[in-house]
């Protein structure tokens, strides 16, 4: 979803569309904030993404008109970021996410190891040593690292405590040069809460075909020292239809790589949009470019990894205890009078151990509404949505915990999420798992 041509303009009507298409919720809501436009609609996206549920991520981005054309832009040099005469509007910013009600991802100055943005190092002084702060580090990188760390200092000088920090990357750094290497721009593990990859296949038709895998390989190498410090999601990825190479098996393939729980990813948000270039060709990067691309879509995120919603620093499943042959698709098939053994994991960051109370639940969804289990007075299911405890939050390692039995016919979404604001409310930022069972 690209959200106009400002990526700033964000509807409930949209999210609620590409629902329907998908056939799931988008837990992750991006959108721009063009520091040229001021921060138009940026209440109002807030207020829509909150009606729906979801997660925002909020890119700031430090550009003004006209927009879409690579170059320096000298009224958004980054040194004037540094030096505080944007402060009054990144302050602002932060204050209007402080009231949200739940955590928001925030990135500043994505992919800034590309040549497409004015924020980008090879703008902002590349691989020079003499036009900012330390003489023996290269100036782009190094600049962009102090506008970051500025930018995050202002949000929390504001109180500003519901906000996870994004480090932005693109896949591969153009140019493709040591002083441009990712690492160089990251700007310190006490700013950074979340790593984030942009990975994209072909986007215009004068560019090289190359699988989701290797594209995916390639950038891991780049930033592999980091990641056993922080998690990892894809805030942007997708291809364009291009014929007569295969958009469908391209998703097929990295939505399967993407699902694997041992694997590095914890999130991942689709582009879906599409734009007509110069030369008059359709960079069409929707789900639904093709019959066969959605479908290998809507095929890909049914896997039992994938779920409505998404706290990327929290990591677990919740899963029949034994698998067997009737699992497809992430879906367990039982006979009627046939029990499952249900079981629950949960994986947090070494910085989150012993934080504050969560909200942990277990719930479903049946044929016949919704229904909660609950610890008090008694271990039992109870209709309705009702926390299952509030506790502090620890890790948790493969614990059986309930046996279900005796369902009548029909299809039960059993899930188990933990969620960071402890008010008895299933809202963000959150961990969710589900399995589906189909008795027949």
């Amino acid at each position: 979803m690209g959200w106009g041509e400002y990526e700033d303009n964000v509807t409930l009507k949209g999210l609620r569309e590409f629902e329907t298409l998908s056939g799931r919720r988008a837990a992750l809501v991006p959108f721009s904030v063009f520091f040229g436009r001021r921060g138009v609609n940026f209440l109002s996206n807030l207020e829509v993404i909150e009606e729906y549920g979801a997660v925002p991520i909020v890119r700031l981005m430090p550009w003004g008109p006209p927009y879409w054309v690579p170059g320096y832009e000298i009224e958004y040099d980054l040194r004037l970021i540094v030096q505080g005469e944007f402060d009054d509007f990144i302050s602002g910013i932060a204050k209007e996410i402080r009231a949200f009600p739940w955590g928001v991802i925030v990135t500043f100055g994505p992919e800034m190891n590309g040549d497409w943005f004015p924020w980008s190092g090879v703008y902002q002084g590349g691989g020079k040593r003499d036009g900012f702060g330390d003489p023996d580090a290269y100036d782009g990188p190094e600049l962009f690292r102090a506008a970051y760390r500025h930018v995050v200092d202002l949000f929390r000088q504001e109180g500003c405590k519901n906000v996870y920090w994004l480090f932005q990357v693109n896949y591969d750094s153009v140019p493709e040069v040591q002083w441009n290497s990712h690492l160089l721009y990251y700007p310190g593990d006490s700013y950074v809460d979340i790593l984030g990859l942009s990975i994209y296949g072909e986007q215009y038709q004068d560019e090289p075909w190359v699988s989701f895998d290797v594209i995916a390989q390639e950038a891991l190498e780049g930033i592999k020292v980091l990641l056993d410090k922080k998690p990892l999601i894809l805030p942007e990825w997708g291809v364009g239809e291009w014929p007569p190479h295969d958009k469908a098996k391209w998703y097929r393939e990295a939505l399967e790589r993407l699902s694997d729980p041992g694997g590095p990813f914890r999130a991942a948000v689709i582009y879906s949009d599409a734009w007509e270039n110069d030369d008059g060709t359709i960079s069409d990067l929707r789900i639904d470019s093709s019959t066969e691309a959605l479908e290998a879509y809507k095929s890909g995120i049914e896997a039992l990894y994938f779920n409505d919603l998404a706290c990327p620093l929290m990591k677990g499943a919740l899963y029949p205890r034994t698998f067997g042959d009737n699992v497809t698709d992430g879906t367990l098939r039982l006979s009627q009078g046939e029990g499952v053994e249900l079981a629950l994991s949960l994986d947090i960051t070494q910085e989150m151990k012993g934080a504050n109370l969560a909200d942990w639940w277990v719930f479903a969804r049946t044929p016949f509404g919704t229904y909660s289990l609950t610890l008090t007075p008694a271990l039992m299911w109870h209709e309705g949505l009702e926390v299952t405890y509030q506790g502090p939050l620890i890790p948790i390692e493969k614990v059986a915990f309930q046996t279900i039995s005796g369902l009548p016919m029909g299809t039960y979404d059993v899930y188990f999420a933990v969620d960071l604001n402890a008010n008895g409310i299933l809202d963000g930022p959150l961990f969710c798992s589900s399995v589906r069972l189909v008795v027949e």
